[in-house]
């Protein structure tokens, strides 16, 4: 390949491509982007964020309910399984 064909083909594109690209980056530069929609769904979604909390915050304040009454009926059962076997007893003490 000759130096006139190399410059045609190889070092031609090697300097007009940057050259190019470095302008279509100044243009960008001067670009205004509108962000309100961006922002508006950043802000509702921290909005959410913070509902999705305050809501877990009470599923374990209710988990944790749920579960201090469970106790309290196992608790209550086995007083209410022991007062059946006492009565059965007096019964049967009773009827000698």
């Amino acid at each position: 390949m000759n130096y006139h064909r190399f410059k045609k083909k190889v070092l031609a594109p090697l300097v007009v491509m940057p050259t190019m690209l470095g302008m279509g980056m100044a243009l960008a530069q001067d670009t205004i982007i509108d962000t309100s929609g961006i922002d508006r769904v950043t802000a509702a979604a921290g909005e959410n964020i913070a509902t999705a909390a305050e809501i877990q915050t009470r599923v374990n304040r209710l988990s944790d309910q749920a579960d201090e009454l469970m106790e309290q009926f196992a608790e209550q059962s086995k007083i209410v399984d022991g007062l059946e076997v006492y009565n059965a007893q007096m019964r049967s003490t009773i009827d000698e």
